[in-house]
């Protein structure tokens, strides 16, 4: 960063003009400010490209002080949720690896770490740590240049099993009753009257467990039939259809915009606790190994079976990529497949 100062003289004014960068500090003194500014940004550039400085900062500054400067300047740029889960990550590497030179923080070290983790963390949570230090290390190397390179790119991230992926079935069985409607009946006659909305709301827009119970009115339009959802994970705020029905079911019960559309009965400036209550909807139900999170995984099933595009489902879930969809990817197919042989059961082809 440069520092330009004007320096008033009997021969007129100069410019004294300091930079700072790659822990090198220069100065000099010109007669314009246009030349002074074009100086330090052509000296900044050359230093920057200059290797064996970065090496001098890789020695001068430990993983601690790369962890402490990304925790100050980036973390707060994220969402509450990301923040809480980087800081609790990286706070595992710091009392690890902290107190070394950064020139130190090489490949094999990080293996080691990353084998220690995998012994009491799963596959997924020990590349969320790798990928929070891998941010810090590509800081330093690209924006602050203190490292030369980032080490963790020769490091292997683990193999993650396929995400779960349970939905309520709606097939009919014997009884007359499916899966989804049983649950639902449950959800409508449970002793928690919020219960049925909010597990519909769930349904319907695929949002998170704190996306939906965090809904204010004020991020619901009854009249245009659309939900605004927090990106309580991603900080990326999208806006979903509301179902008609459900729309139906809130509007005798609209409240002020700030207020809360799943309040607890306890205290209403806080969002509901609907675990119990839909725990015990589910054995009513006889809906067994099914979490308050898989109804999200139900909207995503249901999307894919009605023909959405990956893309489709991804932008109704937040999700920035199609990786996290890619596992509901086979009901498309299924339902593409099966959809192209009624076509040939109707002209007799069947």
């Amino acid at each position: 960063m440069a520092t330009i100062r004007t320096i008033p003289g009997v021969r007129g004014t100069r410019y004294s003009v300091q930079i700072r960068t790659c822990g090198v500090s220069e100065s000099k003194t010109f007669s314009t400010r246009t030349v002074a500014k074009e100086w330090a940004k052509r000296r900044e550039l050359e230093l920057k490209e200059q290797p064996h400085l970065a090496g001098t900062q890789a020695r001068k500054r430990t993983l601690a002080q790369a962890i402490d400067r990304y925790i100050r300047d980036y973390l707060p740029e994220r969402s509450a949720s990301q923040q809480r889960n980087a800081r609790t990550q990286l706070a595992w590497w710091s009392t690890k690896l902290g107190h070394l030179p950064l020139h130190l923080v090489q490949a094999p070290l990080l293996v080691e770490a990353r084998d220690e983790l995998r012994r009491r963390l799963s596959p997924a949570s020990v590349n969320r740590h790798l990928s929070a230090l891998g941010a810090v290390l590509t800081a330093a190397a690209k924006e602050w240049h203190w490292l030369p390179s980032s080490p963790m790119g020769a490091v292997s991230r683990l193999k993650e099993p396929q995400g779960r992926t349970r939905f309520l079935s709606t097939e009919v069985g014997p009884d007359g009753t499916s899966e989804l409607s049983r649950l639902l009946d449950a959800c409508r006659i449970s002793e928690s009257p919020l219960l049925y909305e909010a597990v519909l709301m769930a349904l319907t827009t695929g949002g998170r467990r704190m996306e939906v119970l965090g809904l204010t009115w004020g991020d619901l339009d009854l009249e245009n039939l659309t939900v605004t959802l927090s990106g309580q994970k991603t900080g990326h705020r999208r806006t979903v259809a509301l179902s008609p029905v459900l729309a139906g079911l809130l509007r005798p019960r609209r409240g002020l915009p700030k207020a809360l559309v799943f309040p607890s009965d306890q205290d209403p400036g806080r969002p509901t606790d609907p675990r119990t209550a839909f725990e015990t909807a589910c054995r009513r139900a006889g809906v067994s190994d099914f979490r308050w999170h898989d109804l999200r995984h139900c909207a995503a099933s249901y999307l894919a079976m009605e023909g959405a595009s990956l893309a489709e489902i991804a932008a109704v879930l937040g999700h920035k990529g199609l990786v996290m969809v890619q596992r509901y990817s086979h009901l498309s197919r299924e339902h593409t497949a099966r959809a192209s042989a009624r076509i040939g059961e109707h002209i007799g082809l069947g």
